[in-house]
């Protein structure tokens, strides 16, 4: 049987990378919300 720990630092890396795309997705997603809402009321 494998080890466990040896599983662990790549699923950590994918959780990590993945909510950091998520986290950036979002952040973009509302920045372009906000250039929007400033180029209409404009």
């Amino acid at each position: 049987m494998a080890d466990a720990g040896g599983f662990e630092p790549p699923t950590a890396r994918f959780v990590a990378e993945y909510s950091i795309q998520l986290s950036y997705a979002s952040g973009e997603y509302v920045l372009r919300q906000v250039l929007h809402f400033y180029s209409v009321a404009s």
